[in-house]
């Protein structure tokens, strides 16, 4: 499914602040810029002028991940998605049956969502997974041993964990995701018992796909 802005965290502001080009402070202005003949829109076609990354993110804003993959590269984000992150069905280049070139390293793809192939949603929730594992990634696996009714082990999966983003990474993005969720377009994801939840909302065109990828303790 194409991710919509569930894509924002793990695709612009995880690696930007991996790469140390903005906090959560830092102040950008949310308004039209054109790349070319395209002009990115926030949700509601308004704008907001000087906002910090933190409720840049909280809002959703579209503006502003533009601006920052486009400081960022682009190719530092499809990097991150797929080396880091795990994210198989990204193309570089893909040549369709009458031609036309389709590729997911551009701004509109990786700030904003609108992937070739989309992506699984088994592989979206372990790219979020890291933010609350102090920054780990593992490959997703359905079992970690079968026994038989003897009680032999049969069968048996040694996960093999990797560093995808530093610990303040994935604590600074972890911490802004909670916020999402409290004062964010993420409040209904809040839990009657008050447990914490962090994530993401997504909407895609048309509102054709609506998502949430979260976690909580």
């Amino acid at each position: 499914r194409q991710p919509g802005s569930t894509i924002k965290p793990i695709g612009v502001y995880a690696p930007a602040f991996e790469k140390g080009i903005i906090t959560p402070a830092d102040i950008y202005q949310d308004k039209a810029i054109s790349y070319g003949e395209w002009t990115p829109r926030n949700y509601d076609h308004s704008y907001s002028g000087p906002v910090s990354v933190r409720v840049a993110l909280r809002r959703s804003l579209n503006t502003i991940p533009v601006q920052i993959l486009n400081e960022m590269g682009a190719d530092y984000s499809f990097n991150f998605l797929t080396k880091n992150l795990g994210i198989t069905s990204l193309v570089k280049n893909e040549t369709n049956s009458e031609g036309k070139v389709f590729s997911d390293i551009g701004l509109s793809q990786l700030a904003l969502g609108g992937l070739t192939h989309g992506v699984s949603v088994l592989e979206l929730t372990a790219a979020y997974a890291p933010f609350a594992n102090r920054g780990i990634y593992n490959e997703p696996y359905c079992y970690s041993a079968v026994y038989d009714a003897k009680g032999n082990e049969i069968l048996t999966h040694s996960a093999q964990p990797k560093l995808a983003m530093s610990e303040q990474t994935a604590f600074v993005t972890s911490m802004l995701l909670k916020e999402v969720v409290t004062s964010g377009t993420g409040g209904g994801a809040q839990l009657a018992s008050g447990m914490v939840t962090a994530g993401k909302t997504g909407t895609t065109s048309d509102n054709h796909d609506r998502l949430f990828v979260g976690y909580t303790p």
